[in-house]
């Protein structure tokens, strides 16, 4: 069956891959299919490492979207992760359907919190792995990675996305009320070419600052402000995938741990899974990048000759 790709491929799996490419790719755990590669589940290698020093039995996602990462992981670790906490300000039916049907398939337990992150934080429930993912700006990932911090005490990884481009120095939101300076965040198009949003030629992105700037703007820069004022923490960053980070503290980890999640960042085995997964999306975007030039030559042709059309009648 040929493939015509789209900006969501979530039908697609690994099996639809011809024999021959599956085995050159590999077994694409967690990868997504969808030409926007957002999903943290395409950091599916890194998680199966930090996951051999320190196992969850309580995971919170902040941030659910439609899900997907969600069902990764609990897909991933239930049944032995004990409890599951998804938070997002809106739940889409569309996540909640997805979200209690892979609870069924891996019988994981867990509770929807329908509010802001910072409300959420304040139950204390002190999870295990905290995924941060929720508004892309150095306000709200700041609050919750200090609410974080003071939540119980132990073992735990903090794992923030987005701190690679544009988010890592760019302030975005999905509620500009929220924030203390809701007028600075307006519909925009922003470009790794411009630090200031652009008229096209850009990703759209919901509200979005007029510039980047790594004075007080930006994921990354909550991260590092987080460091600055906690310095026990230990700090690992991938550039893949809009970016990752993965934080704990460190005085709660044996020297042999510490070392371990250290080596993470160095391990030629995630960068390569990393590779074949930026390889073949490379390949999807080439396909559907050259269908479209074919689909807008043939229309321009259509478009050309009715002129022609026109023209010969005088019209």
């Amino acid at each position: 069956m040929e493939k015509k790709f789209s900006w969501d491929n979530s039908e697609l799996t690994p099996d639809d891959l011809s024999p021959l490419s599956r085995e050159l790719f590999g077994d694409l755990e967690g990868f997504q299919f969808d030409l926007n590669l957002y999903s943290m589940s395409n950091y599916a290698e890194l998680f199966n490492r930090l996951a051999t020093v320190f196992y969850p039995r309580h995971i919170a996602e902040v941030g659910v979207f439609e899900a997907r990462f969600s069902s990764y992981l609990m897909k991933s670790f239930a049944p032995r992760c004990q409890s599951f906490d998804f938070i997002d300000v809106t739940f889409r039916n569309s996540a909640r359907n997805r979200i209690a049907q892979c609870a069924g398939e891996t019988r994981a337990s867990y509770q929807l919190f329908e509010e802001r992150s910072a409300d959420y934080l304040r139950r204390d429930r002190a999870a295990d792995w905290y995924f941060i993912d929720g508004d892309h700006n150095s306000e709200t990932v700041r609050e919750e990675l200090d609410a974080i911090a003071r939540s119980g005490s132990g073992r735990r990884f903090v794992i923030c996305h987005d701190t690679g481009w544009p988010c890592a120095r760019w302030d975005g939101t999905y509620d500009p009320e929220a924030l203390s300076t809701p007028g600075d965040f307006q519909p925009g198009y922003i470009s790794p070419f411009s630090s200031s949003t652009v008229e096209e030629y850009g990703l759209e992105f919901g509200h979005v600052a007029g510039e980047e700037s790594g004075d007080g703007s930006g994921v990354l820069t909550a991260v590092e402000d987080f460091l600055g004022a906690n310095r026990d923490y230990g700090h690992l960053r991938f550039v893949p995938f809009f970016g990752l980070s993965v934080l704990w503290p460190r005085r709660h980890f044996s020297d042999e741990d510490n070392r371990r999640i250290e080596q993470s960042v160095s391990d030629p085995e995630i960068y390569a899974d990393f590779v074949k997964k930026l390889e073949l999306n490379r390949v999807m975007l080439l396909i559907s990048l050259q269908r479209a030039g074919r689909v807008w030559k043939k229309q321009r042709d259509f478009i050309n000759r009715l002129r022609n059309r026109l023209d010969s009648r005088g019209e």
